[in-house]
């Protein structure tokens, strides 16, 4: 009976899938003339589209975890000094998950319209306003 019997398939090592690339939005530009105002309402809003791990005003830089397990990233976003023509916003998604991250696209359009609601709702602050009475 010299039969051998038949072996089967291989077992299947599993393997963490890897993340996709970074992604880089194209740069906002925003009508602004002040660069920490404007990180800091974006870090105001950013709490609605995720967790907000660092904010650095000096630097301009803001860290934020957005997504839900497995597909999250963290998203960072870089305000540059204030232009004549506003100030410039460049935004890069690193995934973090096994997941693919949200669009870099949905989350910056969402995050930049809580930014601009948050803008038109502030208060105008005139000169006078930070002065006590004499």
């Amino acid at each position: 009976d010299g039969e051998r019997p038949i072996p089967g398939p291989a077992p299947v090592v599993p393997t963490a899938p890897v993340p996709g690339p970074r992604s880089i939005s194209p740069d906002q530009l925003v009508a602004d003339d002040d660069p920490v105002e404007l990180l800091l309402r974006m870090a105001d809003a950013a709490h609605e589209i995720g967790e907000v791990v660092f904010v650095d005003p000096h630097d301009g830089m803001l860290e934020i975890i957005v997504g839900e397990p497995p597909g999250v990233g963290q998203l960072t976003a870089t305000v540059d000094e204030a232009t004549p023509d506003g100030v410039p916003v460049s935004f890069t998604l690193e995934p973090l998950g096994i997941a693919p991250a949200p669009s870099i696209h949905e989350i910056v359009e969402e995050l930049m319209a809580l930014v601009r609601r948050r803008r038109r709702s502030a208060p105008r602050r005139s000169p006078e306003a930070g002065e006590s009475p004499r």
